[in-house]
């Protein structure tokens, strides 16, 4: 959990949004560089133990993702593409609630974490096979999420040069 919620912290446009979100409440009071300044102060620090009274962005992504159940995803092929934002968080329509995260690991594993009470009791932490239809899935929220760069082990398939396509237009 702590690695996804650092491979998060770790991108421009994710200082970008919290950027926003601090502008929101700050805008009239602080100048353009502190209010960059805060964001990138609290999503540290990364390393350093914190005390119960520490905030920080890091954490609050550390606690969303503890409670989650996770399941490895096994594909039979070098099917599974990933990208230069290799982390999927996925929230409710409210996007009030993360729902799902998807990671993936290599060309034949992802990461599937879940909120405890969106999975079944027997049915957490495990490895699971992987259909078409999962693949698919997976393969077009990776190219959703990605910024700029899709890393595959194979050539991308017609079908998945459209979904880059239609997603990019």
């Amino acid at each position: 959990a702590i690695y996804i919620a650092i491979q998060q912290l770790r991108f421009p446009w994710f200082i970008d949004e919290l950027e926003d979100e601090i502008k929101k409440k700050y805008e009239n009071i602080l100048e353009k560089t502190s209010i960059r300044n805060l964001a990138i102060i609290s999503s540290l620090p990364i390393y350093k133990s914190l005390s119960d009274n520490d905030k920080s962005v890091l954490l609050n992504y550390f606690d969303l993702l503890s409670n989650m159940a996770y399941f490895i995803g096994v594909s039979n092929d070098d099917c599974i593409i990933t990208s230069d934002n290799p982390s999927a968080l996925l929230y409710d329509d409210n996007h009030e609630e993360l729902v799902e995260v998807i990671f993936p690991l290599s060309s034949k594993l992802v990461l599937i974490m879940k909120p405890f009470t969106r999975t079944k009791p027997g049915f957490r932490n495990r490895l699971i096979e992987l259909s078409k239809e999962n693949i698919e899935y997976i393969n077009q929220i990776t190219i959703r999420m990605c910024k700029q760069w899709i890393y595959s082990r194979n050539p991308l398939s017609h079908e998945q040069i459209d979904w880059i396509m239609e997603d990019r237009s």
